[in-house]
């Protein structure tokens, strides 16, 4: 498996994309086509940051690094957000994968601490020894947890 960024990868582009606006976004406030842009115009050396997982050339998980991802914590930055591996792909390593070269990114842009919210995936995040920093509300009045990066990521 290889981690490259997506501006390295742009075949993966419409799948990341996909993937991403029907896991996490509310398609009333952000169209497939807005993701594609935003997404297609990033760059590989600066947050926001799209990583893609490789295997024989196929896309098989994603993982982004944003500056924020929260409305009610904007004084927390940078976030792990959008991590999604597809179900034929889990229980193989990639999440974490992907979890730890954006960590490895973070590190590497000047960030000691990266934080992340789910409503979902608590305990796979608790596995990997990030910590519960606050339990918040979502834009969309869901309550979320916030969590920050194990501090011996660095």
């Amino acid at each position: 498996m290889r981690i490259i960024t997506l501006s390295e990868h742009p075949a993966s582009l419409n799948t990341v994309c996909t993937w991403i606006h029907q896991e996490f976004i509310d398609p009333d406030r952000f169209t497939l086509q807005q993701l594609t842009a935003r997404f297609r115009s990033m760059h590989p050396d600066r947050i926001p940051l799209c990583l893609v997982a490789l295997e024989e050339g196929q896309c098989v998980g994603t993982v982004s690094l944003f500056t924020g991802d929260l409305p009610a914590r904007r004084d927390l930055t940078p976030w792990l957000a959008a991590l999604y591996v597809p179900p034929e792909a889990r229980e193989r390593g990639v999440g974490r994968s992907l979890v730890g070269e954006c960590l490895q990114r973070a590190a590497a842009f000047g960030y000691k601490t990266v934080y992340l919210r789910t409503e979902h995936a608590a305990a796979f995040y608790r596995r990997l020894g990030w910590e519960v920093v606050s339990e918040e509300v979502t834009e969309e009045g869901l309550p979320t947890l916030v969590f920050q990066s194990p501090s011996s990521f660095v």
